[in-house]
């Protein structure tokens, strides 16, 4: 799963291991890291075959977000997708 800059430098900054202030070079240094880290936690949730385990993809048309969501949070489709047509997931 491809993990922007952008997302890879937020998700540093939430787990600590860049701050504010973290500069520009030290964050060319870091994407290795975290877009490791989150390749592996994503294939370690997948290998525990959940039976309840629903992937909502970012770049898709909310139609193909609102089934997931109804199974995820037990609502009709409808519902489901007025809220992935209104949300921000990403």
């Amino acid at each position: 799963m491809p993990h922007t800059d952008d997302h890879l430098q937020g998700h540093t900054r939430r787990v600590g291991l860049a701050r504010e202030r973290t500069t520009a070079t030290n964050f060319e240094a870091l994407p290795p890291i975290p877009r490791n880290d989150l390749a592996r936690e994503i294939e370690a949730k997948r290998d525990q075959q959940f039976p309840k385990f629903y992937r909502i993809r970012k770049n898709v048309a909310p139609e193909d977000s609102a089934d997931p969501l109804a199974k995820l949070l037990g609502i009709e489709q409808e519902k489901a997708l007025e809220i992935a047509r209104n949300i921000i997931f990403f």
